[in-house]
């Protein structure tokens, strides 16, 4: 059974990031250079579709590292986040490195309507700050996307401790995620335990990026 907890509300969530990501107006919580998973799909998308530029739809883009990677190969994005402050970083970040990022949107993940003109659906650590709606709303991308699309999630889950206020997340359990795409095509998939530094608490992760066929 899954870990289940209530989403936090928009405003409270809203706030908790603005905080984060506006403490250091110079430098990126998580960086400037893109993730790995960001890095793995777009190699997975340009060995499928070889030249053809996909619309991406990230998800929780926070700075925007993943957005502005996505676009600087000349792909077309759509980037989401609660997160005002985060946003405006990442339109310096996209400035900074002379790309366009096609639409920078303030929401909620849950008050966005995923729809089946992107190709790709990138979720880096996002989905799991819905809670009891994770899931849901995982379905609800599932369903309307096209196919030959591609989802590369990542969510936290039970293998590790975790962070200590775990009140507004939804853990898996190893191999959940990777059940919940059963009929899809697996391209990649991952269990992995992070030591965060300035806490010393071990984060786990489930992986995966998928086509829909």
């Amino acid at each position: 059974m899954s870990k289940l907890y209530q989403h936090i509300d928009a405003n409270t969530q809203a706030a908790r990031w603005d905080q984060r990501y506006g403490a250091d107006q110079d430098s990126w919580v998580f960086g400037r250079r893109p993730s790995c998973m960001a890095q793995q799909a777009a190699s997975l998308w340009e060995e499928l579709w070889p030249g053809e530029r996909p619309e991406v739809l990230d998800l929780g883009c926070g700075e925007g590292r993943d957005s502005v990677w996505f676009a600087s190969r000349g792909w077309r994005v759509t980037a989401v986040d609660i997160s005002t402050v985060g946003l405006q970083k990442a339109s310096r970040l996209a400035m900074e490195q002379d790309v366009t990022i096609t639409a920078l949107i303030h929401s909620d993940i849950l008050q966005f309507e995923p729809n089946p003109v992107y190709n790709l659906v990138f979720a880096g650590s996002s989905l799991h700050g819905l809670g009891d709606a994770c899931i849901l709303y995982l379905r609800k991308l599932q369903e309307v996307a096209a196919i030959g699309s591609l989802h590369a999630i990542r969510l936290m889950s039970t293998a590790a401790e975790g962070p200590e206020d775990t009140g507004n997340m939804y853990r898996v359990e190893p191999g959940e995620l990777l059940d919940l795409y059963e009929g899809w095509r697996i391209l990649d998939t991952s269990e992995n335990r992070v030591c965060i530094l300035r806490t010393g608490r071990y984060h786990s992760f489930s992986e995966l990026i998928a086509q829909k066929v």
